[in-house]
């Protein structure tokens, strides 16, 4: 099939998909005119960019499990714990035996926690040896790391992947 005959039938097939008005002789005329019509030469199509994520200029990555975040940014969040809630959802999660083991993170696709390296469904289990195995934890160590300048994440993917994540505040 040539170019120009490819073009009658997307015409043909575009008007049956979008129900078009009239009989089937002038719909045919229509294809048969785009198909002789030498002097519009078919142009290739485009490639469709993936859209642009939003970055945050504060959020920078420097190895595939260690990132800087800009102090501004951390104290925006430790200032915040609703804030800082907004980014994930967590929920607790229990191991094998019914004990709790950290929390499991629902994450806002491509917002900062992602662009941070936390995964959905990411369970985190420990931040700097802090164990998160109940809420008062998660608050007590909130309040012990929220001016830290290092934190080491223990966290395990959803493929049963243990990983240490680290973060630099600056």
């Amino acid at each position: 099939m040539r170019q120009r005959d490819g073009a009658g039938v997307l015409v043909v097939l575009s008007w049956a998909l979008l129900g078009a008005s009239g009989d089937t002789e002038s719909i045919l005329e229509a294809a048969e005119t785009v198909v002789q019509d030498e002097s519009a030469p078919m142009e290739p199509l485009e490639a469709k960019e993936e859209p642009e994520h939003p970055r945050h200029q504060g959020i920078l990555q420097l190895s595939d499990r260690q990132w800087r975040i800009s102090e501004s940014l951390r104290d925006v969040y430790a200032k915040d714990i609703e804030k800082l809630q907004s980014l994930a959802r967590p929920r607790i999660h229990r191991d094998d035996s019914g004990e709790i083991d950290g929390y499991l993170l629902r994450l806002e696709r491509y917002g900062l926690a992602h662009q941070a390296g936390l995964r959905n469904g990411d369970v985190v289990h420990a931040v700097n040896g802090h164990t998160l195995g109940s809420w008062p934890s998660v608050l007590a160590a909130y309040q012990k790391l929220r001016r830290e300048d290092v934190l080491r994440v223990q966290l395990t993917r959803r493929n049963g992947k243990r990983l240490k994540l680290i973060y630099q505040i600056q």
